[in-house]
């Protein structure tokens, strides 16, 4: 059930917070917000529903969120996008138009441009970037620092190796390794990048688990592009 954040049916609760009497969301809302008469909640029957929004939070024409999510200050939602129920948005995001953020998912102080799909119980740390019509799949935690170009699909399997990991996805022709930049096929293939890791000192059994595992994501994303 959509019902538009219209302040005119709130009444002021003593915790500073606000209660709308249509349908019993209460409302937490911080100072010089700027938030369109076309934003909706998500409501679902028989719950108990709130909805916390920081300061200086700007939420732009026919946003969707879904009920009992977290909005921090300084955070900036454009235009079409639905974000999930019980979703937290930290401090200082930016989120573009006509995306889907999925609930239970996490975005920390991180960039996101447009079209972009991010899935259920998906973390994504701080000072990060989600290129254009990019995809992250369910329960994906992305590193911090991450530049993840356009069109990348990040799937669920990880990699770890030497306490990292790797959320490999396909962009065009080349895998793309979220801890550690963008590398070929084929270089994945002839393990070229561990010659740029020498300060891990591999072993033997350790490269051989790393190619089981990575064979695994390979194969899921030739069944994903056939």
């Amino acid at each position: 059930m959509l019902i538009p954040l219209d302040q005119t049916n709130w009444t002021l609760l003593p915790d500073d917070t606000f209660y709308d009497n249509r349908c019993g969301l209460k409302v937490s809302l911080g100072k010089y917000t700027n938030i369109s008469p076309s934003v909706c909640v998500d409501l679902h029957d028989g719950e108990s529903s709130c909805l916390y929004i920081g300061n200086n939070v700007t939420i732009n024409d026919g946003v969707i969120i879904g009920s009992n999510t977290v909005i921090k200050d300084n955070v900036r939602i454009d235009a079409k996008t639905k974000i999930g129920t019980q979703c937290h948005i930290d401090g200082g995001v930016s989120i573009g138009p006509l995306c889907n953020i999925g609930d239970f998912a996490t975005i920390r102080s991180s960039a996101i441009r447009q079209c972009v799909v991010i899935g259920k119980h998906a973390v994504l740390e701080a000072y990060s970037s989600i290129g254009d019509n990019s995809s992250i799949y369910d329960e994906c935690h992305i590193s911090p620092c991450v530049n993840i170009v356009p069109n990348a699909i990040i799937p669920r399997t990880p990699i770890y190796i030497k306490d990292h990991h790797y959320w490999l996805g396909w962009c065009g022709q080349d895998f793309i390794g979220c801890d550690d930049g963008v590398y070929s096929y084929q270089d994945w293939i002839n393990n070229k990048q561990f010659a740029m890791q020498d300060n891990w000192e591999l072993t033997t059994e350790e490269k051989i688990l790393f190619q089981k595992q990575l064979m695994l994501v390979i194969d899921w994303i030739r069944t994903f592009h056939k």
